[in-house]
């Protein structure tokens, strides 16, 4: 059972890559939660519902001009949850980030439901996405 949430997961991370939102949407549950980082950035905040959590997507592309790629690193999981290791790359305003995240994915049934995002230098972090 883990080992298919592990792949929902790397289906989702290429499917974010492509801009695939159809295949995304599959992926979620309708009512799912993404919690960013807290701060003042402009990607801080939780965002409900399937047309919030793609709109933060949007927002992401459209302040790094398309060029935020994320790299897994690891994925560990459980029967409920699983979290992806992940390096992250992005430029925005002059400025470049390299930082090491990591997703925890939890499941309601074969679904996403809800997503919290942790960085591993919150300082980097919140120069980069300042508004």
């Amino acid at each position: 059972m883990a080992t298919d949430k592990v792949a929902v997961v790397r289906k989702g991370f290429e499917a974010f890559a492509n801009g695939d939102l159809d295949t995304l949407g599959q992926l979620f549950t309708d009512d799912i939660v993404w919690h960013s980082p807290p701060g003042d950035t402009v990607i801080s905040g939780e965002y409900k519902g399937r047309d919030e959590v793609f709109g933060l997507f949007g927002k992401v592309f459209e302040e790094t001009g398309g060029s935020f790629s994320q790299e897994i690193h690891d994925i560990t999981s459980s029967d409920e949850h699983v979290v992806a290791m992940v390096n992250a790359t992005a430029g925005r305003r002059g400025k470049t980030l390299e930082i090491g995240q990591f997703v925890v994915f939890h499941f309601a049934g074969d679904k996403v439901s809800e997503v919290f995002l942790f960085t591993t230098d919150h300082e980097q972090a919140q120069e980069f996405w300042a508004p």
